[in-house]
């Protein structure tokens, strides 16, 4: 089952931090962590703010970008370049060298994916990454609880609440 443990108190920081359920139970508050948006920051943009609409993609990038990039390599191993053209491609997910290579670098010390090097027709070696059975798990359970996680918030987005007041 999918379960992530908030660090700090929702709002205290300004954002919530989830950490990688692989990671939950090392007990180390220096382990690494996902940051989702902060909260209400989606109703307090205005039409046209693009520096609040980028930091909240910003942020919800990065809740997502591990698991995009495990379901990227789902069917056959890739190599950095090819993934971060993969995402470029998605438009939403573009992201840069300095955010991917770390990124599969955790993936590798974290046991979700293993690496080779093979030998390019068009220039130097490169170096593969393909999921490990533990990369599989952690997105097939990824992928288990996305739908009512997008649900969720898609009903929170979309569908009008009744106020409970003004709790300032």
């Amino acid at each position: 089952m999918f379960c992530a443990r908030t660090i700090g108190r929702m709002g205290e920081a300004g954002t919530a931090r989830l950490q990688h359920p692989r990671l939950m139970d090392r007990g180390d508050p220096h382990a690494p962590y996902h940051s989702f948006a902060s909260p209400g920051i989606l109703h307090r943009m205005e039409p046209g703010d693009s520096t609040k609409q980028a930091r909240a993609a910003a942020q919800l990038r990065k809740g997502v970008l591990e698991y995009c990039v495990l379901a990227l390599m789902r069917d056959r191993p890739r190599y950095g370049v090819e993934l971060l053209h993969a995402l470029e491609d998605s438009g939403a997910l573009a992201t840069s060298q300095g955010t991917v290579y770390p990124l599969l670098s955790r993936l590798r010390r974290d046991d979700l994916v293993t690496t080779t090097w093979q030998e390019s027709t068009s220039g130097p070696p490169r170096r593969y990454y393909a999921l490990t059975d533990s990369g599989r798990a952690a997105l097939d359970e990824f992928t288990r609880v996305w739908p009512g996680f997008r649900n969720a918030v898609d009903a929170f987005l979309t569908t009008p609440h009744p106020s409970t007041g003004d709790l300032a």
